[in-house]
């Protein structure tokens, strides 16, 4: 077992690019720990290297640097030792020693290289948990024996459980009349009557022999030679709470020996009432972990009988304890398991809850919640910091957008992207040679900041950096300045690192990776040597060979994720944490075609669905690292109250409505956003929104993002004309609705592009009318779509019907949003809708704002606005006369709100 001791091993700053842990001096080699006399020693230095160990297989792999104390230290003759082999091998099983550690000796020091824990097959027969520890400390009951769960196992017992609960809350709800007989099996055990008889006595003679043994539910144990009870208690009972609350609960008689079953008694001298603080600490010690999915949230249940044991003549000899353990609910562990992680340079050792979170994580259920995606990265085979990531279902998967995006020719060196590649070589021809190595495949990925890629700071001496992925050669980043400063190599070091981790950690590549990197001087072309570091251990930059030969096409299917993954806003509605994939349109406006220190205005002409919101809150994550921002320097404005809390979540940036910033002063900002721009109305007083946020930004950056087709009124909106607009910036490809919703929102394009403009407005109208042809959906979903014309009762009828077939498929009320087009039609359908749902299901409506509770949405198309759910009702969307010319603007706006399902229901006249 692991100890908990405090130890010694620090964080480092090396030349190296990666997590390095020093554990100091320690004794290496089998030979040399042979001679040692101090086994408590040396078993400490082996506990120290497999708690630096797992930490870095859990945090995405390292190094550790271990200084020898023999001076004679030879790893080639000498190896590790036994006992580290051994604990080395127990931490990484199933796997092999060699499939997680590599060895390199400098000096009389050892390098070892923790490559990262993978959930992933470990060999052809098994599959690795989905952490790395060195204990679970829990326990289970397997025939007469408590044994101690496998990591592994954990999430079966996990499962396990939470069948058991669903089960029993099943029953629980059935009336009374249909309700079966509860068996044995579903409750607490029922214990044996010999056992229930023994435990309800009052004294037992010393020599009496048990009319029962031990089985699952029932353990002895004598402890008659104990000299204290207390200490033997507070050490053994947690692993006995533990394994008969995870299994059916049952009985530990202490007191009894186990051979003979006969009554020996313990604690002669003891005080029962201090023996019933003991038993009472000890279940205070458990640690019980109750899961997401149960309501009881209560402690391990117990009940203690302390039976006297007299001998002849009625001597007391002791006592039997007789102690009663219950089924838990959910899983009990005797102490935290022995697994740790890197917490910043800290190594932090997990607590119950949190390795029980980690180790039973799965992808979220998402067949009938997000029909439109497909798994890109899966927990179950990745490192344990990994998150799962999802595409859009038919869209260009991740090789293919790999494929795309850096694509590896059969031989060469291929830059990307071919723009910036082409403006910098032309402006430092001397490195392009440098740069691109011949006789290798690879890609050489050109960023004016892979530090703000990667979301760090930007250094601003650095002029840009390249990233070379090739055959037979660790990724080598190459930072080019335009003169040495001091700290530059810090800077490089530290990208490189931070790129390391992204790749295994939000990517998953699984294998044994490092990034190299180098500092170029822009116009000569010359490498510019490292910094001297003077220390007792100095580490040049050297990995073993098994870090040279990268899979270049999964590793870049890393980056893939790396660079263009975001977090799903579905995951709110889950519950948990996962990913979606920006698309390659999304992914070349944000990080090469208009790099915003060359393009401080941009206008952004999207279509529905396309993503403009998500573009909208990474160019402000961009904004704040590359220009060095505070979040008050940075300003989002919407039209809409809701759009504005959805995006203050993100705490990004300061957010605030139209009206809002017509009325206070904004002297702290410096950069702004717009988002649904066509939606902005002059202010009461005449004044221009415009004109006033050009000025604050006129030093920053101003992008404005518009979709004309969503235009919800007929006022001026005080943006340019068309003709003035520059540069402009078109998203076509859908990524949000089911292709038949978008088919339906093609439809009702191509419609206000005829009807919709005057003669005086034709380029904007071609301009219009090319967006349509461009558009396109990123998928093969289709989800579903219907129209429908029914009278206002079948409507309200009609829309109860389908909203409880979604519920028993699975959905809930946070994926259905139920839209109108103005406040009169909200108000006739509210209460008939609500009440009569009601009837139904325990349901809840909510505005707009509130559109993160678990409430169906009835609000105004107006203001859900910028907002989106899977499962839209569209309320007789017809305007008022002097509204007409907005009317399929309002249609197409609701419609595009929709990710998977679309009702328009029309109402007969």
């Amino acid at each position: 077992m692991v100890s908990k001791n405090n130890f010694a091993p620090v964080w480092v700053e090396t030349d190296y690019p990666d997590q390095v842990i020093d554990v100091g001096e320690v004794t290496l080699g089998e030979d040399c720990r042979n001679k040692m006399s101090d086994a408590s020693k040396r078993k400490a230095e082996k506990n120290t290297l497999v708690q630096v160990a797992c930490a870095l297989l859990n945090s995405g792999g390292g190094i550790i640097v271990a200084k020898s104390k023999n001076k004679d230290y030879n790893y080639t003759t000498d190896g590790i030792g036994l006992d580290l082999e051994l604990g080395f091998g127990d931490l990484v099983k199933p796997s092999l020693i060699q499939d997680h550690f590599s060895f390199l000796q400098q000096g009389i020091g050892l390098l070892i290289f923790v490559k990262t824990w993978c959930a992933g097959l470990a060999n052809d027969e098994s599959t690795n948990a989905r952490i790395c520890s060195a204990e679970s400390h829990l326990y289970k009951r397997s025939g007469t024996s408590a044994i101690q769960i496998a990591p592994t196992e954990a999430a079966e017992l996990l499962q396990k459980k939470k069948k058991e609960t669903k089960k029993n809350r099943d029953r629980q709800e059935e009336p009374p009349a249909k309700r079966p007989l509860l068996s044995s099996s579903n409750q607490n055990i029922e214990m044996p009557n010999p056992v229930k008889l023994f435990c309800s006595k009052e004294y037992v003679r010393l020599g009496e022999t048990l009319g029962f043994g031990e089985d699952m539910h029932v353990e002895f144990k004598s402890f008659e030679k104990e000299t204290s009870v207390k200490k033997r208690l507070s050490d053994t009972l947690p692993k006995y709470i533990s394994a008969f609350a995870n299994t059916d609960g049952g009985f530990l008689l202490i007191g009894v020996n186990d051979k003979t079953k006969k009554v020996v008694g313990c604690g002669k001298d003891e005080n029962p009432s201090d023996i019933e603080n003991e038993v009472d600490k000890a279940f205070r010690k458990v640690i019980p972990v109750h899961c997401a999915h149960c309501e009881k949230q209560e402690n391990c249940k117990y009940s203690l009988k302390i039976i006297n044991v007299l001998g002849e003549s009625d001597v007391h000899c002791g006592f039997i304890l007789a102690l009663e353990i219950n089924k838990f609910c959910c899983v009990v562990f005797s102490e935290n398991p022995d697994s740790w992680k890197m917490d910043g340079k800290n190594i932090k050792s997990l607590e119950a809850g949190e390795w029980l979170e980690m180790m039973t994580g799965t992808d979220p259920v998402i067949d009938q919640l997000c029909q439109g995606f497909e798994k890109e990265l899966s927990m179950s085979a990745a490192p344990p910091q990994c998150k799962p990531v999802y595409g859009l279902k038919g869209s260009a998967r991740l090789d293919a957008l790999q494929n795309t995006l850096f694509p590896v020719q059969t031989d060469g060196i291929n830059g990307r992207p071919e723009t910036l590649c082409t403006e910098m070589f032309a402006k430092y021809p001397n490195l392009e040679n440098i740069m691109k190595p011949e006789g290798v495949r690879g890609v050489l990925i050109m960023s004016r900041s892979w530090a703000v890629d990667l979301d760090q700071e930007k250094n601003d001496e650095v002029v840009f950096d390249a990233l070379l992925i090739s055959e037979n050669s660790p990724p080598t980043l190459y930072t080019v300045v335009q003169e040495s400063k001091p700290d530059l190599w810090k800077h490089a070091r530290l990208t490189a690192f931070q790129l390391k981790q992204k790749l295994v950690n939000l990517g998953g590549y699984p294998g044994m990776i490092c990034v190299i990197p180098k500092v170029l001087e822009c116009h000569s072309g010359a490498l510019i040597p490292r910094e001297i570091r003077h220390s007792d251990f100095n580490l040049d930059v050297c990995y073993p060979d098994s870090y040279g030969s990268p899979d270049i096409e999964a590793l870049l299917r890393s980056l893939v994720i790396v660079l263009l993954s975001f977090r799903s806003c579905v995951s709110d509605q889950l519950g948990c944490e996962f990913l979606n994939l920006l698309t390659a349109e999304q992914f070349d406006i944000l990080h090469s075609k208009y790099y915003f220190k060359n393009f401080r205005k941009v206008f952004v002409h999207g279509l529905p669905g396309t993503g403009k919101t998500v573009i909208a809150a990474q160019l402000m994550r961009k904004i704040k690292i590359t220009l060095h921002c505070k979040t008050e320097e940075i300003l989002y404005i919407c039209e809409n109250q809701p759009l504005r809390r959805f995006m203050e979540k993100q705490d990004i940036s300061q957010c605030v409505t139209r009206l809002t910033f017509m009325r206070e002063d904004f002297s702290m900002v410096k950069h702004i956003v717009v988002d649904e721009a066509q939606n902005f109305r002059k202010d009461e007083d005449d004044k221009d929104w415009y004109k006033k946020a050009k000025k604050i930004s006129k030093n920053g950056v101003f992008w404005i993002f518009l979709d004309y087709f969503q235009t919800s009124h007929t006022e001026y909106n005080s943006l340019p004309q068309f003709e003035d607009q520059n540069p402009i910036v078109c998203l076509t490809v859908g990524v949000r609705n089911g292709s038949s919703i978008h088919d339906f929102i093609i439809q009702k394009m191509r419609n206000i592009v005829s009807s919709w403009f005057s003669e005086r407005e034709v380029r904007m109208k071609d301009h219009m009318e090319e967006l349509c042809n461009n558009a396109n959906c990123a998928h093969t979903f289709s989800g579903k779509f219907k129209t429908l014309k029914k009278t206002q009762s079948e409507i309200i009828d009609f829309v109860i019907l389908t909203i409880q077939t979604l519920f028993s498929q699975g959905h809930s009320c946070k994926d259905i949003a139920i839209l109108c087009c103005t406040k009169e039609e909200c108000v006739k359908y509210y209460s008939p809708l609500l009440l009569q749902l009601r009837k139904k299901k325990k349901v809840n409506f909510a505005q707009a704002d509130d559109t993160d509770k678990n409430s169906i949405v009835f609000d105004s198309i107006r203001r859900f606005s910028g907002l989106e759910r899977n499962i839209v009702f569209v309320m007789n969307p017809v305007v008022h006369k002097y509204q007409q010319e907005i009317g399929e603007n309002l249609l197409l706006s609701a419609a595009s709100r929709a990710r998977t399902q679309l009702y328009v229901l029309y109402e007969k006249q």
